[in-house]
């Protein structure tokens, strides 16, 4: 399906055009989904569209979502687009200062925020928004009494919309084919791993071009169904979990939360996963919890058959072996995420190709991709019938990419944004006078086209010595050992390597994780954790290996301020949170066979 329309309204009005009672999102409710067809979606969206043009929304005005991923969402996304005005989504993880900096940074004039809490929440930081006027709920309080704010629902919203008598429908279609494609969509305030978030600007048309090559990347129909469960405040959700399913026609489901999507995968039967790795590597460590006894035995025969079959590189002879295993092992595990999922997409950080390698093995697809805010958001992917485990898959069709001298990725494109919110001076950092735009990350691109990234490039560490040091790899490597949680690494200007790590301290007192560290049960965390670095370190060159080690006994979190709200490493806050154990570690004598501490 080729796109033909200016901008992201369009593509609901075309799906009402050609499948208006066909489903588009679904919510849960009283323990039953139920559905929303793609003319209901519509019918809201012009409802709202002209609510908010009676409570003064105009053209270019920014107006802020804070809300969990739900139907009122997108209902608010596309109404807002419809008067030409600006969305700025915001995490519902961020503190106050950081929500207070957003408002005030991107001047919003409206915001609609999801229930009572978030009222509370706004009564705090409203006298800080000089700029913000109105306040929209859409779960309506059980009494208005307990908040300081005046606030309008967002059902009397829509119902002022309803009895507007100021537009006709088709003259609301007319008014939306006259939205331009450069028109300024949204502004979306990056994690900010470091220093102060910046406000990306992204046009219709930035989206629009992003969609369009995604969709001839990875094709979805109106036979896909899509599980929701990332924030839609994240741009990669919003792109290739929300618009993309859209475009295609697609149905979506709202996890009713992140801790149930095992058993919301199954009620959905979903054909179609978007994740970020974490979902990947916590499936992966359920897998091998339930692997006891005669099971593990098993499995650890039939991987290497999985791994063979999904490389093409199965013999005749193991053939029968191999179809036994997939029988009695491995599809009753794909069984635990419905009947019908066609492949699973993992972007916003760095997949483990180990893990990639074990779903492969017992049938899944995991479509790697790659991309920033700044790209709307995605530059390059994998693709079902072209999927090469450990890159990120070829860029877009309408990229043009390129590698600076220092191995930096450049890209050129219609995805791309045009600029910082209000921040000239962090644009022109950004493009060169070639018009690329610098990623930040370092990258390689084989003779077939094929990129890995190999770190941020702000990330790199350089060893004393003049080694660069790619430190995301090298805690994958650490992550995907069933012990180890989180782990940083660190050693810039230094002549070696030290991490702070955090251990998963229930799965350190299960008896088979035992048995492969250590037969004392009395040895202490230190000891096990630093076994496990050891074996790593022999997968590593000499100059990656960890010489030194620090068990932390909490682990890091968005709301603890180590993590961003996409669970990035805040590496500065981590770092100085822990200055003075990391001296420390370089206080002690470094080991040609790992330390710890």
């Amino acid at each position: 399906m080729s796109l033909t329309y200016s901008n992201l309204i369009q593509l609901m009005i075309n799906n009402l055009n050609n499948r208006p009672n066909h489903p588009a999102l679904f919510y849960k409710k009283q323990g039953i989904y139920h559905p929303i067809t793609y003319q209901e979606c519509v019918e809201q969206i012009k409802w709202l569209s002209l609510g908010l043009a009676e409570l003064g929304l105009s053209p270019s005005d920014r107006v802020a979502i804070l809300c969990a991923n739900r139907p009122e969402w997108v209902i608010a996304d596309f109404a807002i687009l419809a008067n030409q005005a600006v969305v700025v989504p915001i995490y519902l993880t961020l503190s106050p200062s950081e929500i207070t900096h957003i408002l005030n940074s991107a001047q919003v004039s409206m915001i609609i925020v999801e229930q009572a809490s978030h009222l509370e929440l706004m009564a705090t930081i409203l006298p800080q928004c000089p700029s913000l006027t109105t306040i929209i709920t859409i779960e309506r309080p059980l009494s208005s009494d307990t908040h300081d704010i005046a606030f309008k629902a967002l059902d009397d919203v829509m119902n002022l919309g309803k009895q507007s008598t100021s537009i006709a429908y088709d003259t609301f279609l007319t008014q939306i084919d006259a939205i331009p494609s450069d028109q300024l969509a949204s502004i979306v305030y990056t994690s900010g791993t470091t220093g102060e978030p910046k406000g990306v600007m992204l046009t219709h048309g930035n989206f629009l071009t992003n969609i369009h090559d995604i969709s001839l990347a990875i094709p979805i129909s109106d036979q896909d169904v899509v599980l929701s469960f990332l924030p839609l405040s994240h741009v990669f959700e919003r792109t290739a979990g929300y618009y993309c399913v859209l475009h295609g026609g697609g149905s979506i489901y709202y996890a009713e939360s992140i801790d149930t999507v095992a058993t919301n995968m199954l009620e959905v039967n979903p054909t179609v996963v978007v994740s970020v790795p974490r979902l990947y590597e916590k499936m992966y460590d359920r897998i091998q919890r339930q692997l006891v006894g005669i099971k593990h035995t098993l499995f650890a025969l039939a991987i290497p058959l999985g791994s063979a079959h999904f490389e093409g590189e199965l013999k005749w002879w193991q053939r029968p072996f191999y179809t036994l295993a997939n029988r009695l092992l491995f599809k009753k595990i794909r069984n635990r995420t419905g009947s019908r999922l066609r492949f699973f997409v993992s972007g916003g950080a760095p997949l483990n190709i180990d893990i990639a390698r074990f779903f492969g093995a017992m049938g899944f697809t995991i479509l790697e991709g790659y991309g920033l805010t700044e790209t709307s958001p995605v530059i390059a992917c994998n693709r079902p019938n072209a999927n090469r485990l450990g890159t990120v898959g070829k860029a877009l069709a309408s990229l043009d990419i390129r590698l600076a001298s220092d191995g930096e990725l450049l890209v050129k494109g219609g995805s791309i944004t045009q600029g910082y919110w209000k921040n000239p001076n962090a644009t022109q950092e950004v493009f060169d006078t070639d018009g690329y735009f610098h990623t930040g990350d370092i990258a390689q691109i084989d003779p077939d086209g094929y990129i890995k990234i190999v770190d941020r490039k702000k990330d790199i560490i350089v060893l004393s010595n003049g080694k660069n040091v790619a430190p995301q790899w090298i805690e994958a490597q650490l992550n995907s050992h069933p012990i180890i949680t989180q782990s940083m690494v660190i050693g810039d200007q230094h002549s070696y390597l030290v991490a702070l790590i955090v251990p998963d301290y229930t799965r350190l007192n299960e008896p088979a994780i035992r048995a492969t560290l250590n037969p004392n049960h009395t040895t202490p965390i230190q000891d096990q954790v630093f076994q496990v670095v050891q074996l790593i370190n022999q997968r590593l060159a000499r100059f990656q290996q960890i010489k030194q080690i620090a068990v932390l006994p909490t682990e890091w979190s968005v709301e603890s301020g180590e993590l961003t709200p996409s669970l990035k490493l805040r590496r500065n806050v981590i770092s100085k949170q822990y200055e003075s154990i990391i001296q420390q570690l370089y206080k002690e004598l470094p080991h040609e066979t790992p330390g710890h501490r």
